[in-house]
């Protein structure tokens, strides 16, 4: 994945200035219709470019998007149910608790949808490497309002 963020990196860098320097002169063909098919030329190799990475990345987007849904949906329904329950109110309210990380834990959810929550911060979690579904002794965890900004965002 690093080589072809690498290699896209490149071709936008260099189309990107082969139109300044098609437009500059610099690179002068000094017939001005054979500059200006090179400058069209450039300009649609960027546009090409960024039509991959805005399009290309739509499916991606789509399932980061069902994804966070059901995290905030999971986080709304515990923080409902540990009200319902008389539970004291969590420290960290995006920060759903898990057994793991938490020996006072009480089981507001289901076994099936404790799995179901824990997969998708997984898989959201490897999809957007910022994301961190449990804090840690220098950080909290990510505010899920904000995650689903993001996610409609981009």
């Amino acid at each position: 994945m690093g080589v072809i963020a690498a290699i896209y990196g490149f071709c936008v860098v260099f189309w990107g200035a082969a139109i300044v320097f098609f437009l500059a002169k610099i690179i002068n063909f000094h017939n001005a219709n054979t500059q200006g098919f090179w400058i069209e030329v450039s300009s649609q190799v960027v546009n090409g470019l960024f039509t991959v990475t805005g399009v290309g990345l739509i499916p991606f987007r789509v399932l980061d998007t069902y994804r966070i849904l059901w995290i905030w949906h999971y986080k709304r329904k515990t923080r409902k149910l540990r009200i319902k329950a008389g539970l004291p109110v969590l420290y960290d309210e995006d920060d759903l608790p898990n057994p793991k990380y938490d020996p006072n834990y009480v089981h507001v959810l289901t076994e099936k949808e404790e799995q179901f929550l824990y997969r998708q911060q997984r898989k959201f979690r490897y999809s957007q490497t910022w994301y961190r579904p449990h804090g840690t002794e220098t950080h909290r965890a990510f505010s899920i309002k904000y995650v689903r900004s993001e996610s409609r965002l981009s």
